[in-house]
């Protein structure tokens, strides 16, 4: 049974895989040294570097530079500026960076929690596929923080994330699909996406899988694995 509290640690590092996101599908020059200096601690030296290219419009480096002065990281914390180079970078077509906003407004990191305006900006990212916004909707239903509780629609979200190869999300699934949360149980699919979440390093998963390996019937189990091979292939068709 994965708790409320351990939802909240899964979303927490799930919000470092999406920083690390922003950055590392840019890792090619010309964000390549702020991202190096950015790994060794060189905060200073990554903001500099960042500095440089958002001041050329380039919506990675705004992003980048945007949490810097969020976290106060080589330069002075300052909200408002963070704020203003996250829109900068979505006005530039970075879809993450509407998801930060909204991290923004729903952690009151130097601004008054908005949930209303935070499941805004949640909910156009995710309306253009982004996987982080997915989950951080489906963690909103599921826990009711921000929003009406739902663990039918968390399922849902949870599930759309999971397809595009959100680890947290497919394990998620898993639960979710394991128990009567949100709808039926299909110990087939939660078999399935557990696999996966642990195949994509979420020891978690690991609890799930062992549970619908014991529980599902031979002809199930056989079902199950040749579900997991398909969705290996094509994860985007991957649905109960």
């Amino acid at each position: 049974m994965i708790k409320r509290k351990v939802i909240y640690q899964l979303l927490i590092s799930a919000l470092f895989v999406a920083f690390a996101s922003t950055i590392t599908t840019a890792q090619a020059d010309p964000m390549a040294p702020g991202y190096a200096a950015f790994e060794r601690g060189h905060y200073s030296t990554a903001a500099r570097a960042w500095r440089n290219l958002a001041l050329q419009g380039y919506p990675e480096a705004e992003n980048a530079l945007a949490t810097l002065y969020q976290d106060g990281l080589g330069v002075p914390r300052n909200t408002e500026e963070a704020i203003r180079l996250f829109e900068s970078a979505s006005g530039h077509g970075l879809t993450i960076a509407k998801h930060n906003l909204g991290l923004i407004y729903f952690e009151g990191k130097g601004v008054d929690i908005d949930y209303a305006r935070a499941t805004a900006y949640f909910e156009e990212a995710a309306k253009l596929g982004l996987a982080e916004s997915l989950y951080q909707l489906g963690v909103m239903a599921l826990t009711g923080e921000g929003t009406k509780k739902d663990a039918s629609l968390a399922r849902s979200y949870f599930k759309q994330a999971a397809q595009k190869d959100h680890p947290f999300a497919q394990l998620m699934a898993a639960h979710l699909l394991q128990t009567k949360q949100g709808g039926e149980p299909n110990l087939i699919y939660a078999h399935v996406w557990g696999s996966l979440a642990y195949a994509n390093g979420i020891e978690d998963a690991l609890e799930i899988t062992q549970y619908t390996g014991v529980a599902m019937s031979l002809q199930q189990a056989s079902e199950a694995e040749r579900l997991l091979r398909l969705c290996q292939e094509y994860l985007a068709t991957c649905t109960d």
